[in-house]
């Protein structure tokens, strides 16, 4: 009689271990399941902020694409290395200083149209100036050509006198579109 008194009390004890057991397997073979979702969704959070973040800066980005064509959208239809070089006798007119020779160390040829370039498609065109002149309208003269477009770059210049007049050599690279995109026609069908 004592032992039919404590069987239901045993089958209670004996279903919450086995309840237990269950829970502590389940939480075992599920918890790394959970852990890599738990990722996946805090990667998916973190790339949905981010997208939201590049959305919100669009605006900024098509104004700032908008001032930069207005500012070199002159030196981007025309050809870049003709500008270079008329800029380049407006700074020898200034500094008083005279160009001796300009070559290009690439001897590419390109053709120019009026459409604008992709922003990442761009090339550097070397070029070597020699100038000569007084040390000072030397500087003045380096420095101008450095004050120039950002479509210039200006190299580190090396001094030298020959016979009575001081020559500079200018490494220069004008950097030019390499790839032309047609203008868009969105909305044509």
């Amino acid at each position: 009689m004592l032992l039919n008194a404590n069987v239901p009390r045993l089958i209670r004890i004996s279903a919450a271990l086995a309840c237990v057991s269950v829970a502590a397997l389940v939480d075992v073979d599920f918890q790394p399941r959970i852990s890599a979702a738990q990722q996946r969704l805090d990667f998916d959070r973190q790339t949905l902020r981010s997208n939201e973040e590049a959305f919100a800066a669009e605006p900024r980005v098509a104004r700032e694409d908008a001032a930069m064509t207005a500012k070199y959208g002159r030196l981007l239809r025309e050809n870049p290395q003709a500008a270079f070089l008329r800029s380049l006798v407006r700074i020898a007119s200034k500094d008083h200083i005279r160009i001796l020779a300009a070559t290009a160390a690439d001897a590419d040829e390109t053709s120019w149209t009026s459409a604008a370039p992709s922003p990442d498609s761009f090339a550097p065109l070397r070029y070597s100036v020699e100038m000569a002149g007084s040390y000072r309208a030397l500087l003045a003269a380096v420095a101008d050509m450095s004050r120039g477009p950002e479509l210039v770059r200006v190299k580190t210049p090396s001094l030298a006198r020959y016979e009575s007049m001081l020559t500079a050599t200018v490494p220069i690279e004008l950097l030019l579109p390499t790839q032309r995109r047609e203008p868009s026609k969105e909305g044509a069908l």
